[in-house]
């Protein structure tokens, strides 16, 4: 019992020992993928994305982070197949997420030898987004005129501008200095909205729409004629989108952070006046002696 609580002692003070945050930035772009993109992601519809994050490293195998990121998304009928539906759309997209991330290596800025690792991450986000689109020369906030009925009698409710996703994806963590981390990553968003476009259903009927929202909410709902004046003025309530896929959208970039607890001054070496002679020996053979 006594061997036991002792070496519970110095596999948890070791723990402790490795426990550390850092801070960093996040600069890279940011897709979308959706009604308006015909491919899973479409290579001239990138935008730039920053961010700013916090990592709390628990263990060599496991950190939580906390991030903020902010991009613009963007998308058009021009990439999705469907060029006569004429429909566009842009919105900028800001998300709080906390993600798991798991070191397929033991990761340890403080034990010098430990400086690489891929790893894998999950989580959950919620982001804030507003799709609008430009129409003459001007551009209008698309959610207020339910374009497809939305808030209508008989037609679904107005989306919200606040949705929640899943955040997954890999990276790798490299550490430059004793004090500084560079790595890269890349992730994919599973939303539970299909309004990042604002295209998801059905057509509404026209008359409805232009009785309560005027005719801009029309013109903005079917935009087809824009496009080949010979198509039909109205649609009726022909299917606008694919309301049984949400959308998704990206992340992926550059990392750069810095320690907030002292790396090893020995960096790159094993710090052998870090733990005495017991402790590293029960720490590469937690089991010897029982």
């Amino acid at each position: 019992m006594r061997k036991l609580f002792t070496l519970f002692t110095i596999l948890f003070t070791l723990n402790l020992q490795a426990q550390y945050f850092d801070v960093g930035t996040f600069v890279g772009v940011a897709n979308y993928r959706g009604e308006l993109i015909r491919n899973n992601m479409e290579p001239t519809e990138y935008n730039f994305a920053v961010g700013g994050f916090v990592r709390y490293n628990l263990l060599p195998y496991f950190s939580v982070k906390g991030a903020i990121t902010g991009s613009k998304l963007t998308g058009s009928d021009v990439f999705s197949g469907q060029r006569a539906r004429n429909l566009n759309f842009t919105t900028f997209i800001a998300e709080a997420a906390v993600t798991g991330e798991w070191n397929l290596l033991n990761y340890n800025i403080l034990d010098g030898h430990h400086k690489t690792s891929p790893y894998l991450f999950a989580g959950l986000a919620g982001f804030y987004y507003n799709p609008q689109t430009e129409y003459k020369g001007t551009m209008y906030d698309l959610r207020p005129l339910g374009t497809e009925g939305q808030g209508l009698p008989g037609y679904g409710d107005i989306y919200s501008k606040f949705a929640v996703a899943v955040p997954f994806g890999f990276g790798i963590k490299v550490a430059i200095h004793e004090v500084t981390n560079i790595g890269f990553e890349i992730g994919m968003r599973r939303t539970f909205t299909d309004y990042l476009d604002d295209v998801s259903g059905y057509y509404p009927d026209l008359a409805d729409l232009v009785e309560a929202r005027g005719t801009r909410a029309t013109a903005l709902s079917y935009r087809a004629h824009e496009y080949d004046n010979t198509l039909p003025r109205d649609p009726g309530t022909s299917l606008r989108g694919n309301p049984d896929t949400d959308d998704w959208y990206l992340f992926g970039g550059v990392t750069l952070s810095v320690n907030l607890k002292g790396g090893n001054k020995s960096f790159g070496k094993y710090p052998a006046k870090r733990y005495s002679r017991t402790q590293r020996f029960h720490s590469q053979n937690p089991w010897y002696g029982f």
